[in-house]
């Protein structure tokens, strides 16, 4: 696996950014002009995003990346603990089908697949 690197967390929003960035509203609809910068711990630029919903989604989902993929994989590791210790009978299908899942976030977590 591939070391990922990023601008440190925590991230934080300021905005909005439109002017600074020389942007034009959109004339139909300048509801939905709000671009929202997000910083890193060491005040780089992480992203301009349109839309202050979307740019707090980002801040959220970088800021606690790390915190969810570590739980994540204690809970995979919990699961398939408990699967090699007992037979599959014991083991009902949704349970087994979370082990996979989880498996699969981990994996797209760190690889981004």
């Amino acid at each position: 696996m591939a070391e990922h690197t990023h601008t440190p967390v925590p991230w934080e929003l300021s905005g909005p950014a439109a002017l600074e960035w020389g942007l034009e509203p959109n004339a139909a609809d300048q509801t939905d002009f709000d671009f929202q910068e997000i910083h890193g711990a060491d005040g780089d630029l992480v992203a301009l995003v349109a839309g202050k919903g979307n740019a707090e989604l980002i801040l959220r989902a970088g800021n606690a990346h790390d915190d969810l993929l570590a739980a994540l994989e204690v809970a995979e590791r919990f699961m398939a603990a408990w699967l090699a210790d007992h037979s599959m009978e014991e083991w009902p299908l949704d349970k087994y089908e979370a082990i996979e899942i989880a498996r699969a976030a981990i994996a797209r977590a760190k690889e981004g697949v």
